[in-house]
């Protein structure tokens, strides 16, 4: 589900949503409008007013990094694998992988596609 969605099915504005999370009006529309590469962070500050607090109790970077384990190991991948197919560093991988990473939407998405999951499933397992 996007953003507008999310925030559509919570009956909140797009100023109350600004308000909530700290961030501009402008910075939420561009967001909403995919003009904003979005990272694992921000997403969690948007999430956590706009999903059941069950689902938010694990942080976003924490599941990322379990699925992306996860993922890899059983394709039967090594890091170092995952990084060349997904066109990241391997210090990357590791990194993300140990929940170190405020990952990008963008890096998130070329994961999914070399890992052939959902970049959903990698930020909600």
């Amino acid at each position: 589900m996007r953003l507008r969605e999310l925030r559509a099915a919570q009956d909140i504005s797009q100023i109350k949503l600004a308000e909530l999370t700290g961030f501009l009006r402008q910075y939420v529309s561009q967001a909403e409008s995919g003009k904003v590469n979005l990272s694992v962070d921000t997403l969690e500050r948007f999430f956590q007013h706009l999903l059941p607090a069950d689902v938010t109790s694990v942080p976003i970077r924490l599941r990322l990094s379990g699925n992306v384990r996860s993922a890899r190991a059983s394709l039967g991948w090594s890091q170092e694998h995952l990084a060349g197919m997904a066109g990241v560093s391997l210090g990357y991988v590791g990194s993300l992988e140990r929940g170190q990473v405020n990952a990008s939407l963008s890096k998130i998405e070329a994961l999914a596609g070399a890992l052939k999951v959902e970049a959903q499933w990698l930020l909600e397992g």
